[in-house]
């Protein structure tokens, strides 16, 4: 590379003109920096690039006598040089420690700038991340994250099982890497389980959204390519079938009430009170509270009265109490709840 071509590729990477490769490779040489090493004004930075320059045309000159050790050293030793050039030149945001994953990942930004926390207690570990977001890692699960977030998105990996309480960012999503699956949120809570073999992932949404997809072989973080994917909101779970290459969606084992925001706990309890109140106005109270579509699939449901306070039991516990109430039965399909019988006697 000329001194003119060193120019306009920091010019290019400044402007955020530059292609991915080249992208890559002035990022990887910022990899090997000191990240508390302050920037340098610009003379200094001039004067170094000035001789930089001046041994690179020197020791291009000798190489053709030098052993192969030499030339492989002054190779180390001008990245090293050239880092230093960078950093007086490259944009203030550009200062932090870079997450670079996967085949962009050198060995020093591996080591340096990422975090891998592993759980080898027997409870579960609260961790706190560097957007203030918080999980809780169940013991024998793996964590990975960088210590510094990007700008334009937050991306962990996980192995085994782990609870996210994620900070609300809309321009910084949050991806969550567990083998072939993808989740990706801007803030909300969620479990992340991929299974003791790794494959059958499931995902439980607890408060907000999520989206779920499949991995493609060529998917980098922040510029994923979706195979194909689904939408969950609370209450509901995924669980990735890698047979077929599939979702299958359901309810979550124990659905929560989802509070309101503002709202008091009071208030959502003294709503299961029911008086000789009809079918249609006891699904919508429990629709409203869980977020979970209950369907009536015989209209003569809908004339059955209802008397009971249902302030403490779980959703289900209310469904059969409910149902036996009316002479129903319910079930679960996917996401829904379906409630069928010849109504009340």
């Amino acid at each position: 590379m000329s001194k003119d071509n060193f120019h306009t590729l920091l010019s290019r990477y400044r402007n955020g003109t530059c292609s991915t490769h080249e992208k890559q490779l002035v990022e990887q040489w910022f990899a090997l920096l000191d990240a508390d090493m302050p920037p340098m004004s610009k003379p200094e930075n001039e004067a170094l690039e000035e001789k930089l320059w001046s041994a690179i045309q020197s020791r291009q000159q000798q190489q053709v006598i030098r052993p192969h050790w030499v030339k492989w050293s002054w190779a180390a030793a001008a990245i090293i040089l050239l880092g230093f050039a960078l950093w007086g030149v490259l944009p203030k945001s550009a200062k932090q420690p870079i997450a670079l994953w996967d085949g962009l990942k050198t060995q020093a930004a591996s080591s340096e700038n990422h975090v891998i926390q592993t759980n080898t207690t027997t409870a579960n570990l609260e961790l706190k991340l560097p957007d203030g977001s918080r999980l809780e890692l169940t013991p024998g699960s793996q964590i990975e994250y960088p210590k510094f977030f990007a700008k334009d998105h937050r991306t962990v990996k996980l192995k085994g099982k782990a609870f996210f309480d994620i900070t609300r960012m809309v321009q910084r999503p949050f991806l969550v890497y567990s083998g072939e699956v993808i989740t990706k949120v801007l803030g909300t809570s969620f479990w992340v389980d991929d299974g003791p073999d790794g494959q059958s992932i499931e995902v439980a949404v607890v408060t907000g959204k999520v989206s779920v997809s499949q991995l493609t072989k060529t998917v980098q973080p922040g510029s994923e390519k979706i195979k194909n994917g689904v939408i969950l909101t609370a209450n509901q779970r995924a669980r990735f079938l890698p047979e077929s290459h599939s979702f299958e969606m359901t309810i979550v084992e124990n659905p929560l009430i989802v509070k309101p925001e503002g709202a008091r706990s009071s208030a959502m309890t003294s709503s299961f009170l029911f008086e000789d109140a009809p079918m249609t106005e006891v699904i919508d109270r429990l629709e409203q509270a869980y977020g979970i579509e209950i369907i009536l699939e015989n209209e003569a449901l809908e004339k059955c009265l209802f008397t009971a306070a249902l302030p403490d039991q779980t959703l289900f516990t209310k469904l059969d109490l409910l149902c036996a109430a009316v002479n129903a039965r319910y079930e679960v399909r996917g996401t829904r709840v379906l409630i069928s019988g010849r109504g009340c006697l």
